[in-house]
Parts: structure tokens; sequence; C-alpha cells
């Protein structure tokens, strides 16, 4: 499993994911993975705020730097959540194309 929080003052991106179980030997064009992706402000805050919890075990001073950013309600504006999703939406579409599906 594994997560992409990007939380900047333009944008707001949390990306999640994990590997679909297969057989030994696959070959990696093969591979498949499930994941689900957000651009709302709160659930990309919480999701910043997972990841600190997770990181303050072993870098507590990298976490305390962010402490203020976290604790804030998020700023965004609702045109930057429309402008991510049309950009991944832009490149999903491409590369179904590519792919001929």
């Amino acid at each position: 499993m594994w997560a992409l929080v990007c939380e900047g003052e333009d944008f707001a991106l949390c990306l999640t994911g994990w590997e679909v179980p297969a057989p030994p030997g696959t070959p990696d064009r093969a591979r498949r993975f499930e994941a689900i992706w957000s651009v709302e402000p709160d659930v990309v805050r919480e999701a910043s705020r997972i990841c600190a919890a997770i990181t303050a075990t072993r870098r507590p001073a990298l976490v305390e730097a962010a402490r203020p950013r976290l604790e804030a309600p998020p700023t965004l504006a609702p045109e930057s959540e429309r402008a991510v999703t049309a950009r991944m939406l832009s490149h999903v579409s491409a590369e179904l194309s590519r792919a001929g599906g």
C-alpha cells in the first residue's frame, strides 16, 4: 500500500493505492493496481495529518515545522479542485487512447 499526499497553496491531492496480488513472475505490464484519489481540501488535510503522525515516530522535528499548517483549516478555492480533476482526467484519457482502450 502507498500514498501520495501533496498539499500546496494552489492545489491539494491525495492518491492512495495498492497492487492487486498476482502470481509470481507476472510481467510488469500485466500488474494491476487499485487506487483512489481526492482533491477535496478537507480529505487531503486529514491525509496530511495522518502522514505527519506516522512521520512523527521517526522525525518529530520535521513534523513540528509543519504543525501550524496542519492545525489550520484548509484554504483552497474550489477552482483548484476542478483544475486538478480536469488535469487528472485528461492524463487518464490520453493514456487510454494510447493503449487503444
